[in-house]
């Protein structure tokens, strides 16, 4: 009784001209509904939606975890999701160009709490730029 669209994207936002390896999916979901009782369409009150947010990303985390080891891959838990096991720790950073600008914003600001530096990843990245194909 809800519409939603997942958009599934294969890469980190674009960093001095190069875009990270990064499969992860948006949610849009559609402020309406079919009121049952009434048959009308009417807005979604958002409000317990918001409030259960993290444990679907949880949830969504945990399916997705399940999915990928169905595949054959060891997984490990990392502080917000996981990562897939045998993937070198130089090429996490290699492709983990946002983080290390975080990292670098958050050393030379000062800043110590986790409030302020996750504002960080949304005050300090780069704009969006046109897709390119993939043989690009």
């Amino acid at each position: 009784n809800w519409l939603a669209g997942i958009f599934q994207h294969f890469t980190a936002r674009p960093e001095r001209g190069r875009a990270d390896p990064q499969l992860h999916e948006h949610a849009v979901a559609l402020n309406l509904c079919m009121d049952p009782v009434e048959s009308e369409i009417k807005a979604i009150h958002f409000e317990r939606l918001v409030n259960i947010a993290p444990k679907l990303r949880n949830l969504y985390h945990t399916l997705l975890k399940d999915e990928v080891e169905r595949l054959g891959y060891k997984t490990r838990d990392t502080q917000f999701a996981f990562e897939i096991e045998g993937i070198p720790e130089s090429a996490i950073k290699e492709f983990s160009q946002r983080t290390a600008k975080i990292e670098d914003l958050k050393d030379k600001l000062g800043i110590t709490s986790p409030e302020a530096k996750a504002k960080l990843g949304a005050t300090s990245r780069s704009p969006k730029q046109p897709g390119k194909p993939w043989d690009e």
